[in-house]
């Protein structure tokens, strides 16, 4: 099965839960809050394959006296979205932790592919 047939089976995957199941929890908040103040920045790096990092990245930017919340998640492949609220970027990341997760293991995304 390639790419496009694996995203037209409407196959049940991870990625596919509720999006409730990807909501910022009070602790989320606090400790990405707590990094942001201290550092300007939150950021996390998971190995969760031997030698497969997903790094993630929650910074918040001004723009037009708004604050967005920059998303980066990075596994071989790196996507980057603006969040207008932090709960928001931290839903961001996690559904594309668990994307990449799920790329890797039913198509050998992107490591394999050629």
């Amino acid at each position: 099965m390639g790419i496009l047939d694996f995203f037209k089976s409407g196959e049940k995957n991870s990625y596919l839960k509720e999006l409730s199941e990807y909501a910022a929890t009070e602790e989320d908040i606090k400790n990405i809050t707590d990094s942001i103040n201290k550092n300007g920045y939150w950021e996390e790096h998971v190995e969760w394959r031997i030698s497969t990092v997903t790094s993630s990245k929650i910074e918040p930017k001004i723009k037009d006296d708004m604050t967005w919340y920059i998303t980066t998640v990075k596994c071989e492949q790196e996507v980057m979205i603006p969040a207008a609220s932090l709960e928001r970027a931290i839903v961001f990341k996690k559904i594309y932790e668990r994307f990449f997760v799920d790329l890797f293991y039913a198509q050998r995304w992107a490591s394999h592919a050629r």
